[in-house]
């Protein structure tokens, strides 16, 4: 995995080391993956980065005051998306890189 750890038991998980300029971030296909899951649950888990997860993400980059505007910090930004039947959780990082983010989302 490229990016933040998803827990142990998820039902499937994505990470991904992305480039950050601090106002956005770009995912590279040779840093990303999925676990080793059932398909449906990697193809729920990826609709869901594309629908939600990632959009959230890329709002919450354009706050003045995001902690992931501050490349140096390794404060932890958490999104956390229930649904009646898991829980989508998409969590990013700088980790202090001065330009990465770090990503990990899971399903529970």
């Amino acid at each position: 995995m490229w990016g933040l750890e998803a827990p142990e038991g998820v039902k499937a998980s994505w990470s991904a080391r992305a480039i950050h300029d601090g106002v956005g971030f770009v995912t590279l296909p040779d840093r990303r993956g999925f676990s080793e899951d059932p398909k449906e649950t990697i193809d729920e888990l990826e609709g869901w980065l594309v629908e939600v997860g990632l959009p959230a993400l890329r709002a919450e980059m354009k706050r003045p005051y995001s902690v992931l505007k501050n490349q140096a910090s390794r404060q932890v930004w958490r999104y956390i998306d229930p649904h009646p039947e898991c829980v989508f959780t998409l969590h990013a990082s700088c980790q202090g890189s001065y330009g990465y983010l770090y990503l990990g989302a899971w399903m529970t």
